[in-house]
């Protein structure tokens, strides 16, 4: 586990309760970490942290909703406290709306941009400032996505937030990376989670679109994470590394087939 460099290390999950959250808060486990797993709903975030201490590692729930600052404000704050430290935050929540733009209303689109890229800016920087108060640097890792890459019909305020967190995962590179401070992002294609998956019939149509012939499990995400998250990432940071299993590489105008497969294709469970 050496190569990895987390051993000992603080890190804290935002979304840690379920799906991809639940899959990097045990890999930061297994790797090493100290875990801090922050979920809206409280059981969530206590089951995933008592599986953590049975497995021999050592972890903490807390419970925060991200749309509300001074809440997740100050479980970033807590965690430093339970942890005694902070060296790695994973950003997971996230939620696509469904709607064409002329039906989207104001409220929605403010939703979208609060919970996909608004609480981002929050707990990293909330984490920041812990870090230069600490006087040493950390890593920052959140999950954007393909649709933050090219339109995003019918998820337009999703995929301008996504968008937008990866500009500002940029720009926190850029103006925290005297203080060693990484920040970088995970942009997944299709992932299939608890809440949204597809008939059989959709997954074998999307298997012939995507390279790779399948959609992506939650564990693949929390392994990109890990990667970012540890020493094999040293040297990187202000990068957002597209997940996809190659789909992006076929585009989006491949038919009919293609838009009735995907008619849920950017899901990142909170």
């Amino acid at each position: 586990m050496e190569i990895f460099g987390l051993e000992g290390k603080n890190a804290v999950v935002v979304g840690g309760g379920l799906g991809m959250g639940k899959e990097t808060a045990w890999l930061l486990a297994k790797l090493g970490c100290r875990v801090a797993v922050i979920d809206l709903i409280p059981e969530r975030a206590e089951s995933v942290a008592a599986e953590i201490k049975e497995r021999g590692g050592e972890a903490f729930a807390l419970s925060a909703d991200v749309t509300n600052r001074e809440a997740i404000d100050g479980a970033i704050v807590r965690a430093a406290e339970l942890l005694g430290d902070l060296d790695v935050l994973a950003n997971i929540v996230g939620m696509a709306y469904w709607a064409p733009l002329l039906e989207v209303e104001d409220d929605a689109f403010e939703l979208e941009l609060t919970r996909n890229m608004k609480y981002v800016f929050w707990t990293a920087r909330a984490f920041a400032r812990h870090c230069k108060a600490a006087g040493h640097g950390g890593a920052i890792v959140s999950i954007a996505s393909i649709s933050g890459t090219r339109a995003a019909t019918n998820h337009g305020a999703y995929g301008a937030a996504k968008a937008a967190l990866m500009s500002l995962t940029k720009t926190m590179a850029a103006e925290w990376g005297p203080l060693g401070i990484r920040v970088n992002a995970v942009a997944p294609g299709s992932i299939r989670t608890e809440r949204f998956g597809r008939t059989p019939e959709q997954e074998a149509d999307f298997a012939e679109i995507c390279p790779l012939g399948r959609t992506g499990h939650q564990s693949e995400t929390a392994k990109v994470i890990a990667f970012f998250a540890s020493d094999l990432a040293s040297y990187v940071t202000g990068q957002t590394l597209l997940m996809d299993g190659g789909w992006g590489l076929v585009g989006v105008g491949s038919g009919q087939r293609l838009r009735s497969t995907m008619a849920n294709p950017n899901i990142v469970t909170s």
